[in-house]
């Protein structure tokens, strides 16, 4: 037997196991399992329904396998479970509401499986929560306000590529611990949030390919710690903010794809034109040579003082010029014609 085939037939042989392993999990009689790493096994079939037998168990990761079926709703019995990891798996159905019984949970990531139903309310219990990955599954409704008020979020909050609607909630700007938040790839129609500069610990802020509109709001000048800021695809317009120029920390910026006008900042990272785009703003203009966007014209206050002197100064110039020429020759013809009159004085 070859090498190669010696290899897969291990390998194939150690999968089996997994799975007769994953089909006996059914009690821990003495207690004493707390933490269950299975996932990037390519195990298949559902989440075994022994878990709620695992009274102490405080982590179980099972991501990155081929796990179809719903989530159990018994995991809401786990009291102790304090981080649960099913990514990338073939999950569907909704998001069990019991999981907000799981009061000490600190981390829940679900991303990457079709997910569908509301976000429930209940996740708003889970108060030590630092970080929450629901991202790239099929839910809709809007972001309950009981979660985004998880004061304990300092890590991430990662919402992107589900059908999320309505206007981005005011209550984002509770999460004033939060590092990182993504709601791309949604369909919220709305401006965007003045209230996301209290978040003042962001270092990560994509919010793109949604419907987002009006301007880049002035209070988002206050993230002085943010290190990426993705806003491209949307319905943005407004001048781009020389706070961009000026962060001291910001990585990365796109701008691409909205209606934005005016001069693209040349400072900070605006002068690496490898981490910036704003493609697509066909009213921009100005910024590094490699952008390879128009010159800018002159601009407003420039163009009123022209027109001031245009206007104004140069008529005003022209008859005081021309108002103290006559002056000059009236006063020449005035002393000519005195001394012509003038009578000579008798000896």
């Amino acid at each position: 037997m070859s090498v190669e085939s010696a290899s897969t037939l291990g390998n194939a042989t150690d999968r089996m196991a997994l799975l007769s392993i994953k089909e006996q999990i059914t009690s821990d009689p003495h207690a004493n399992l707390r933490y269950l790493y299975m996932g990037r096994n390519q195990l298949t079939g559902s989440i075994p329904s022994g878990v709620e037998n695992l009274a102490n168990l405080i982590l179980l990761a099972m991501e990155s396998n081929f796990l179809t079926g719903t989530i159990p709703f018994n995991f809401g019995e786990r009291s102790k479970l304090q981080a649960l990891n099913l990514n990338n798996n073939r999950l569907i159905g909704e998001i069990p509401t019991s999981i907000g019984n799981i009061t000490l949970l600190n981390e829940l990531h679900l991303s990457n499986n079709s997910l569908w139903g509301r976000i429930p309310e209940s996740l708003g219990k889970c108060r030590h929560h630092s970080a929450l990955d629901l991202s790239w599954n099929n839910i809709n409704g809007t972001i309950p306000k009981q979660v985004l008020g998880i004061s304990s979020l300092s890590q991430t909050l990662f919402l992107a590529h589900n059908l999320l609607t309505r206007p981005l909630p005011l209550e984002v700007g509770s999460l004033i611990n939060l590092g990182g938040l993504d709601v791309s790839g949604n369909k919220f129609s709305s401006e965007i949030p003045g209230m996301l500069g209290a978040c003042v610990l962001l270092e990560y802020l994509h919010m793109k390919d949604d419907n987002f509109r009006g301007t880049i709001t002035s209070p988002l000048s206050i993230l002085r710690n943010i290190q990426q800021l993705d806003f491209s695809s949307n319905e943005l317009s407004g001048q781009v903010s020389k706070y961009f120029g000026n962060s001291p920390f910001l990585q990365y910026l796109i701008l691409s794809f909205n209606d934005l006008e005016g001069e693209v900042p040349k400072e900070g990272v605006s002068k690496n034109a490898s981490v910036i785009s704003f493609l697509g703003n066909k009213k921009l203009c100005g910024g590094i040579s490699e952008l390879q966007q128009p010159n800018c014209p002159l601009n407003a206050s420039e163009e009123g003082n022209d027109s001031f002197f245009i206007e104004v100064m140069v008529p005003t110039i022209s008859v005081a010029f021309c108002s103290t020429i006559i002056l000059t020759i009236i006063v020449c013809y005035w002393k000519t014609n005195s001394n012509i009159e003038k009578p000579p004085s008798s000896s």
